[in-house]
């Protein structure tokens, strides 16, 4: 007894072990982002407003503006190196037009905490995009909480409050919503200025007014400033936006996402404190389709699942299977044996005595 008893006092002792080590080495791995993260989600929309580059470069300012052009924005998020805590993640969005018309194309490299999603310093010899703060860029924190984050804005190449507003459903999963909403904030990142010129000549903009159908006090207005600008005239552009972020809280994972931005076109006069409007180049408004969001959806409830499954399920069952396996094992060892029973006078064998 005694040896079967080591045997399932063992046992009891190996699922205890095996269940700390689900819980505090496991666990801790399936919640930050995986090395081999590699999404991709889908929006679609329409520019209400949006540039006409090709007018611009040949000067035919009648069709300057495109107007309730359909939209299709991809955004593609891979994770590139990981060092530790630490990983390098790509995010490359694309728009196009609904004939096919790519409009846009941007890759932007961010060095990231793997549980919090907060910037960190890159590791190697890795060039990153330089994010303020505590700026989220690809991702909510893993646990997150009902407070206000901070969002990066990739046009001000700034941060943001992202103000948590409540919990809601989508497609049965638990989120919590956060709402953005940034003021008209001077463009910066290069990357979205190639898209608009620097600076237009005063002969083409002294027209402008014509062609956006201003009313005459503020074509005359606009007139005069021109005269006192540089010829040819810089032009600084403005991004203002409104967001709502739907976020698994668990994994940080954001299942839906709804957009309205606006690029405005500003001339900044020497002497005025305040831009003067120009024009708007750009007014976007786009969701996640739903497919994607059933995807982003799915792909939360997987990775919940999963943690839940490492970190409660199988730790649980193994400390209450080891427990009762190192309980009984014990009970086995340190039972007495019965003594030994003795011989009853009566049954003892009686030696006949040997013959002289």
């Amino acid at each position: 007894m005694r040896r079967i008893g080591i045997i399932v006092a063992t046992l009891g002792v190996l699922l205890l072990a095996f269940a700390a080590v689900l819980r505090f080495a496991i666990v801790p791995a399936q919640k930050q982002l995986p090395s081999d993260t590699n999404k991709v989600r889908h929006y679609a929309g329409t520019a209400t407003t949006l540039l006409n580059a090709q007018a611009v470069t040949s000067g035919n300012l009648g069709t300057l503006f495109l107007h309730n052009v359909p939209l299709t924005i991809d955004r593609a998020v891979k994770v590139t190196d990981t060092s530790g805590q630490k990983a390098v993640v790509t995010e490359l969005r694309t728009v196009k037009s609904a004939d096919g018309t790519q409009l846009s194309r941007t890759t932007y490299t961010y060095a990231v905490d793997r549980k919090s999603l907060e910037p960190v310093a890159a590791f190697g010899a890795k060039t990153v995009t330089t994010v303020p703060g505590r700026a989220l860029t690809i991702s909510w924190p893993f646990g997150t909480t009902k407070q206000d984050y901070t969002a990066y804005v990739v046009d001000t190449q700034g941060g943001v409050a992202a103000k948590y507003s409540g919990q809601a459903k989508v497609d049965g999963l638990n989120t919590y919503v956060f709402k953005v909403d940034l003021p008209a904030t001077r463009i910066t990142d290069a990357q979205t200025l190639t898209g608009y010129p620097q600076a237009l000549p005063r002969s083409l903009l002294s027209v402008l007014p014509k062609a956006l159908g201003l009313p005459a006090a503020q074509a005359t207005a606009l007139g005069r400033l021109l005269q006192a600008m540089p010829d040819p005239v810089p032009i600084t552009y403005l991004y203002s936006g409104q967001t709502t972020l739907w976020v698994a809280p668990d994994t940080g994972t954001i299942v839906k996402t709804t957009k309205a931005e606006t690029r405005q076109a500003v001339l900044t006069v020497p002497g005025q404190s305040a831009p003067v409007p120009l024009t708007t180049v750009a007014q976007l408004t786009y969701t996640q389709t739903p497919a994607s969001v059933s995807q982003a959806v799915n792909d939360a409830k997987d990775a919940t699942s999963a943690i839940t499954l490492y970190g409660t399920t199988l730790p649980l069952i193994g400390l209450i299977v080891g427990v009762g396996l190192t309980g009984a094992g014990l009970y086995l060892i340190l039972r007495r044996r019965p003594p030994a029973a003795m011989v009853h006078p009566r049954h003892e064998q009686i030696t006949p005595e040997l013959s002289r």
